[in-house]
């Protein structure tokens, strides 16, 4: 069994920290600000392969955008990439309401660095919605 992947070639290039290549399709125009969610038939293809004892299957993310992704992994040069050309995208959240700002300071490795260039380029950025600071 194949398991189907949803993302876009710009999110394997943020995850990555590839930024030539991230460059490269910005500057074709790809959608920074695209949210990928995982379809019902992947869930079932996830969940069926760990149902078989299956090693290094790693669930999908739903609601994730490139910078949030390469917020995730700690890319800083893929990260201002991205924010020069979409600064919106730093305010993009998670369906569960993560931003960018909240994985590159999770708690069980944050990232200094990222968190200092979204605080550089968004100073709002350390508030969500509802008003409470992801930051601790």
């Amino acid at each position: 069994m194949q398991l189907l992947i949803l993302a876009t070639a710009l999110m394997y290039a943020a995850g990555g920290g590839y930024n030539e290549t991230t460059k490269i399709l910005i500057d074709a125009k790809a959608d920074i600000n695209i949210v990928v969610k995982a379809t019902t038939e992947y869930k079932e293809q996830v969940l069926q392969s760990l149902l078989e004892g299956k090693e290094g299957v790693e669930p999908h993310k739903d609601g994730v955008t490139a910078l949030i992704v390469a917020a995730q992994e700690g890319h800083i040069g893929t990260a201002k990439l991205l924010i020069d050309a979409s600064p919106s995208s730093i305010m993009c959240t998670t369906p569960t309401g993560q931003t960018a700002m909240h994985l590159a300071a999770d708690f069980s490795q944050p990232n200094t660095q990222m968190v200092k260039l979204l605080i550089k380029r968004c100073p709002e950025s350390v508030q969500i919605q509802d008003s409470e600071v992801p930051i601790h």
